[in-house]
């Protein structure tokens, strides 16, 4: 027995601590792979979606591309946009900058709780067009806005006064094509009251018995909020005031 320890051996004839170390390099490989595959794998932005500009668009969809602002960004051949129920295409800019194509709004568009009613839908993105971010950013479609006020209700003939406009609440509103369109009647002698178009819904700004004249420049602040600046009178008097999405009188 003379005081030496004996040595453990396996069936193989190696030692038991050899197979231990079989054992840990074996299972370091096996985490090396997994590691490797979740780095080369597309997964969904986990920084998520901050905001969304602009957001708001008719029912057709927006016009042009909006822009998604987040962060953990990248670009994969299946990064993709989701509005509501409806995925479309979507292009990363940067880590920080995504830009998403709105859908025309269908039935597929819409959340399923109280904010359908009023146009809202949840905006994610994904990198693998499967697993979307779960951030709660939303984006309004918005009927042709209809103008409930306008405030101040007169200014000068010559132009350039700004008035606020309300568009009626819920499902009308303005979007980023919104303008102010006016229909002047002479009867005063140098300042124009302005008053909302009493028909409701959009200027037809193309309509000649009306001869609408468009803003001198809009600033679009919500969908309930658009900032107009008066165009020069035809004459001091009266104005009708419309909302509208046309490009030219």
């Amino acid at each position: 027995m003379g005081g030496r320890r004996a040595t453990a051996t396996t069936a193989t004839g190696g030692t038991a601590r050899g197979a231990r170390n079989k054992t840990s390099f074996g299972a370091f490989a096996r985490i090396a792979l997994l590691l490797a595959a979740i780095a080369i794998a597309p997964v969904p932005a986990d920084g998520g979606v901050h905001a969304v500009f602009p957001s708001v668009a008719l029912p057709s969809g927006a016009a042009s591309a909006v822009v998604v602002v987040g962060s953990d960004f990248f670009q994969t051949p299946k990064t993709s946009c989701r509005f509501g129920g409806v995925v479309t295409r979507g292009d990363v800019v940067d880590a920080s900058t995504f830009v998403c194509y709105p859908p025309p709004r269908g039935e597929g568009a819409w959340t399923k709780n109280a904010n359908r009613l009023n146009g809202f839908v949840d905006v994610e993105v994904s990198m693998n067009a499967a697993d979307f971010t779960k951030s709660g950013a939303t984006f309004q479609y918005v009927e042709p806005a209809s103008i409930v006020s306008i405030a101040p209700r007169a200014g000068d003939a010559a132009g350039g006064s700004l008035l606020v406009a309300t568009a009626a609440a819920k499902a009308s509103g303005f979007t980023e094509r919104s303008r102010c369109a006016f229909s002047f009647t002479n009867v005063g002698d140098d300042a124009v009251d302005f008053t909302k178009s009493g028909g409701g819904g959009e200027a037809d700004v193309a309509d000649a018995a009306d001869a609408w004249t468009l803003d001198a420049g809009a600033r679009f602040v919500s969908s309930a909020i658009l900032v107009c600046e008066a165009p020069r009178a035809r004459g001091a008097g009266a104005a009708r005031v419309a909302a509208t999405t046309a490009e030219a009188a």
